[in-house]
C-alpha cells in the first residue's frame, strides 16, 4: 500500500510540475504573480521534504542491512575457536578476536596496538620474525609453529597461518593451540625411549615373561596418551626400498584414514589410497624432503574417501635415521576441517559486507542521493561530497562551516 501511495504522490507532483512549466512557457513576457510564486515555492518545499523522507528511509535500510551483516561477521569472528590476529609489518596487534586474547591471557582492549613479539618465547622469536617476513614478502599463505609465553606456568604451543592483505600493509594470522598435541608428541618420544631402554636392560637381565610385562606396560601408557589426544598418534617408517608402514598407530587412525592399525602395520598403501588426488604429490614430496634432511615434517593436506567425503588434515612428526637406513617418524595427525571452514566462513562474511557497501554506494549514486550522519556526543558531522554539491557549496567551504 505504501508503494502505491508513494507512486500516486509522485505522479501528482510530476503533473503539477508539468502544468507549472506550461504556464511558464505561455507567459514568456510576463512575470509570475506573488500568489503563483508562493505556490511554486510551496511545491518545491513539498518535493524537498519528499526527497528527504526517501533519503531517510534509504539510510535506515542501509543501517539495518549493515547491522545484520556486521553482527553475523562479529559472531563468526569473535566466537571462533581459532585465534585471529591482524598485524602490522612491525608485529603490532591491530585487531584480534576473543580466542586470540584468551590465548595471550590479557583483556582484548589492552592488547590492541601492543607488540605480539612480547608474547613469543625467546627461542621461538627468530622463527616468528622469519614467518612475518615471509608473509609480507611472498604474498602467499605461510605457516609456522612457535611457543607463546602466557600467565600460566606451561608454555602454549601454537600453529600459525598468515597471509598479507591486498594493500600489503597488514597481515591476517590464525593461531591454533596445539599444546595438547605437542605434549603428547613429547611424551610419545619419551615413552619410546623408555621402551628402548627397558628392552635393552631386560634382554640382558630379565626373563621373557618380565620383558613382555614391561613392554605391555609401556604400550598401555602409549594407548592411554593416544586416547586423550584429538587425533592419531603414530610411527611411520620409510624403508630404503621406498616401501612404508605404520609400526604403531592409535585407534584414532580409523577416524582419520578409515583404516585399522592392523591394516597398515606392515604396509601403508591403504592410507595413501585415501589421500586426495590433488594433494598426493605434495604429501610425497614433503615426506621425501623431511627424510633427506631429517627436518620436522609439517604438512596440511586432504583425504578423499570412496563416499565422496573430504577432510582437511594437519600432520606434524619428528624423523630419526635407523641403523638399516630407514627413517622413522614419531608424530600426530589431526582433523582441521572445522578450523578451515570457520576461516572460510569469516572470509565470506567479510566479502559480503564489502559487496553490500559497494551496492549501497552504487544505488545512492544512481539515485543522485547523498548521506550524512552526526555524532550526537561530539556534534561532528560526516557527509558525502554529493551532499555539498546538492547544496551548492564547495566541499572545502562546507567543511569550514561544519
Amino acid at each position: 500500500m505504501k508503494n502505491i501511495h508513494d507512486k500516486s504522490e509522485s505522479e501528482i507532483l510530476r503533473q503539477k510540475a508539468e502544468e507549472l512549466l506550461k504556464k511558464k512557457a505561455s507567459r514568456t513576457t510576463s512575470q509570475l504573480s506573488e500568489t503563483e510564486t508562493l505556490k511554486l515555492i510551496h511545491e518545491l518545499d513539498v518535493h524537498q521534504v519528499e526527497l528527504e523522507m526517501q533519503n531517510e528511509e534509504l539510510a535506515i535500510t542501509k543501517e539495518l542491512l549493515l547491522k545484520k551483516v556486521t553482527d553475523k561477521y562479529v559472531e563468526l569472528y569473535d566466537f571462533a575457536p581459532t585465534g585471529y590476529f591482524t598485524l602490522s609489518k612491525e608485529g603490532e596487534i591491530i585487531e584480534l578476536n576473543l580466542s586470540g586474547a584468551s590465548m595471550l591471557g590479557i583483556e582484548r582492549s589492552l592488547l590492541r596496538n601492543s607488540r605480539i613479539g612480547f608474547f613469543i618465547s625467546d627461542d621461538s622469536r627468530p622463527i616468528f620474525n622469519l614467518f612475518i617476513e615471509k608473509v609480507f614478502s611472498s604474498k602467499a599463505k605461510e605457516t609456522g609453529e612457535v611457543t607463546l609465553q602466557t600467565g600460566t606456568n606451561l608454555p602454549l604451543y601454537v600453529h600459525l597461518t598468515g597471509i598479507v592483505n591486498q594493500q600489503g600493509d597488514q597481515c591476517l594470522v590464525t593461531v591454533v593451540d596445539i599444546s595438547g598435541l605437542k605434549r603428547a608428541e613429547q611424551e610419545l618420544i619419551i615413552a619410546n625411549k623408555e621402551i628402548a631402554i627397558q628392552t635393552a636392560l631386560n634382554l640382558a637381565n630379565a626373563e621373557k615373561a618380565e620383558l613382555a610385562e614391561l613392554h605391555q606396560q609401556a604400550l598401555d601408557r602409549l594407548k592411554k596418551i593416544a586416547s586423550m589426544v584429538p587425533g592419531v598418534i603414530y610411527q611411520y617408517r620409510l624403508r630404503p626400498d621406498g616401501s612404508s608402514c605404520f609400526p604403531y598407530a592409535s585407534k584414532a587412525i580409523q577416524e582419520i584414514y578409515r583404516v585399522s592399525p592392523d591394516e597398515v602395520r606392515e604396509d601403508a598403501s591403504k592410507v595413501f589410497a585415501n589421500l586426495h588426488p590433488d594433494d598426493l604429490a605434495g604429501v610425497a614430496a614433503s615426506i621425501e624432503a623431511s627424510a633427506k634432511d631429517l627436518t620436522p615434517w609439517q604438512h596440511e593436506y586432504r583425504v578423499k574417501f570412496s563416499d565422496g567425503t573430504i577432510r582437511s588434515l594437519y600432520g606434524n612428526a619428528l624423523p630419526q635415521r635407523e641403523a638399516d637406513g630407514s627413517v622413522l617418524w614419531h608424530g600426530f595427525i589431526t582433523n582441521v576441517t572445522d578450523r578451515l571452514n570457520a576461516e572460510k566462513a569469516a572470509s565470506e562474511a567479510d566479502r559480503l559486507l564489502r559487496q553490500n557497501n559497494s551496492r549501497m554506494e552504487l544505488a545512492m549514486l544512481v539515485a543522485n542521493m547523498a548521506w550524512w550522519e552526526m555524532d550526537v556526543a561530539t556534534g561532528n558531522v560526516t557527509f558525502d561530497k554529493r551532499k555539498t554539491d546538492m547544496l551548492g557549496y564547495s566541499h572545502e567551504k562546507f567543511t569550514h562551516y561544519n
